[in-house]
């Protein structure tokens, strides 16, 4: 018999993820200035509903497509080597540690901090190319919200 319901570590991650986008959408509708509140709705509102059909996928096995694969590489899709919980959990480690530096500074060190870690510990990328990679992508973050949109991020 097949299972209809199915909640796992998968699931909870993306009902959690789906309640945090939920909670900093509501929280731009808060939001007076218009010019303020247009671009984390442009986003937030496809990504919730994104997320809300990912959550239904993940808790309802039924609504993925059976055609296109076997019962048998669903469960092998399943299965996880310890090799690839490992690299998960210090991913979520990382996500932790750019939320707390966030909160402890300010956006832009908090980037500048994690987004190094990630890309020289995670991604194996060279500390140069690393640096190369934040610097250019904190430049156009300043850019494009500091002076296009008009909203401070430090």
């Amino acid at each position: 018999m097949k299972r209809s319901f199915r909640f796992n570590e998968e699931s909870f991650f993306v009902c959690l993820l789906t309640v945090v986008v939920a909670i900093l959408l509501f929280k731009t509708f808060e939001l007076t200035r218009a010019k303020v509140a247009f671009f984390p709705k442009l986003i937030g509102i496809p990504l919730f509903i994104a997320l809300l059909w990912q959550t239904a996928k993940s808790i309802f096995p039924a609504l993925h497509d059976a055609s296109k694969k076997s019962q048998d590489q669903l469960e092998e899709m399943e299965e996880e080597g310890p090799v690839i919980r490992k690299r998960r959990n210090v991913f979520a480690l990382w996500i932790l540690l750019y939320i707390v530096l966030t909160v402890l500074s300010n956006f832009m060190i908090s980037t500048l901090v994690s987004f190094l870690i990630f890309f020289i510990w995670y991604a194996k990328i060279s500390w140069w190319k690393a640096a190369i990679v934040t610097i250019g992508m904190l430049g156009f973050t300043y850019l494009f919200f500091d002076l296009l949109l008009g909203v401070r991020l430090i």
